[in-house]
């Protein structure tokens, strides 16, 4: 009668931290990043001038909100990566939730990249790939969340 018996999979903690380490680890990268785009340290874009304070981002806003929607995405998705480590959230949910955080973050990312994909001395902005692949952090810890449901 055993074999017929349904079980929880052992694994399922070892998928919940995989899964919450991973939409961190995005989502500190994809803010980091993103920073560093908008400040043009270390390199800057080849499209978009550094911010020059507080002023500039509330005049250049319209200009810049595409980036700020991706900030916003990946600092939901620290806290949904937190809710679903600490059980507060199911892992399906959370899961979804992710994946659709991190698909956003790509996607605002991708279209300012005509802006923000090439430095000035025309070599590729490595922050912008790292938000690319920031954004696929946060969408892959959702696919994990969801295969470590209980």
């Amino acid at each position: 009668m055993d074999a017929y018996r349904q079980r929880n999979s052992p694994n399922t903690q070892a998928a919940r931290l995989s899964a919450v380490a991973f939409a961190w680890l995005g989502a500190v990268a994809l803010v980091v990043a993103i920073f560093a785009i908008l400040v043009g340290s270390p390199s800057q874009a080849y499209d978009l001038a550094p911010l020059g304070g507080f002023g500039d981002l509330t005049r250049r806003f319209g200009e810049i909100s595409p980036l700020v929607a991706a900030t916003v995405a990946g600092v939901v998705a620290a806290v949904v990566a937190a809710m679903v480590g600490a059980r507060r959230l199911d892992p399906v949910g959370g899961g979804l939730q992710l994946i659709v955080l991190g698909g956003v973050a790509v996607g605002c990312v991708l279209a300012e990249s005509g802006r923000i994909g090439h430095a000035v001395d025309g070599g590729v902005l490595g922050a912008t790939l790292v938000c690319v692949a920031a954004g696929a952090a946060i969408a892959a810890g959702g696919i994990v969340a969801m295969l470590g449901r209980e």
